[in-house]
């Protein structure tokens, strides 16, 4: 069964001004969540309301993106950098619109596909963990809906993966059946302020002593 990943980035942050668009040790976090992603999903989809400050970022790390119209009765690997309306970028917009927004956009698309959902502002999971979640995934014949979660048990944000026929089914992600990748403290950073980014910096250089 295909994989595909999204990104969903909203060009505006209330609480951290720019947070999505933000450097992380050299990087944009949404190009170290986009590498990481493209170790093992040939298809990724970027969900935003500000598609061309997006595609123009990504021209500078070297990256070619598609855009809607070259999608036809297929989906074929890029890097896909889709329009998402203001009105599905709100603070309190939940992210299972995000998804139902996508699975629309690819509704000439009839087959069942996995999909893995990874948020930039949880920047520091390590690449083989995504891979071992889509091989659970796998190993569970797709039925599971994997989360990843840090040790309280708590979502951390760094992947969600599930069919698109489970999440049609149910209309969200937390559905019946999950299976729980259990994190350990320090990739579990999740950004929402700027004092929370320049921690997970000094983490992902191995220079943070807490």
């Amino acid at each position: 069964m295909r994989t595909i990943g999204i990104i969903p980035i909203k060009s505006k942050s209330t609480r951290f001004p720019g947070k999505n668009f933000s450097d992380f040790n050299g990087k944009t976090l949404i190009v170290n969540t986009l590498e990481k992603m493209l170790k093992h999903i040939d298809t990724v989809f970027i969900s935003t309301d500000d598609p061309i400050s997006v595609t123009d970022m990504l021209k500078i790390y070297g990256y070619t993106t598609k855009e809607k119209f070259d999608l036809t009765d297929d989906i074929e690997s890029g890097i896909y950098v889709l329009f998402r309306d203001e009105k599905l970028c709100q603070p309190d917009t939940p992210t299972d619109d995000v998804i139902h927004d996508l699975i629309k956009k690819l509704s000439f698309f009839d087959e069942d596909y996995i999909i893995a959902l990874c948020q930039v502002t949880s920047p520091l999971w390590k690449p083989h963990t995504l891979r071992y979640a889509i091989h659970r995934h796998e190993c569970y014949k797709y039925e599971k809906t994997i989360i990843s979660v840090s040790p309280d048990y708590k979502p951390n944000g760094c992947f969600y993966i599930f069919t698109k026929s489970k999440f049609l089914k149910y209309q969200q992600i937390y559905a019946p059946d999950l299976y729980l990748v259990v994190f350990d403290w320090k990739q579990c950073a999740d950004i929402d302020y700027a004092y929370q980014l320049f921690i997970a910096e000094a983490i992902a250089r191995g220079d943070y002593d807490d």
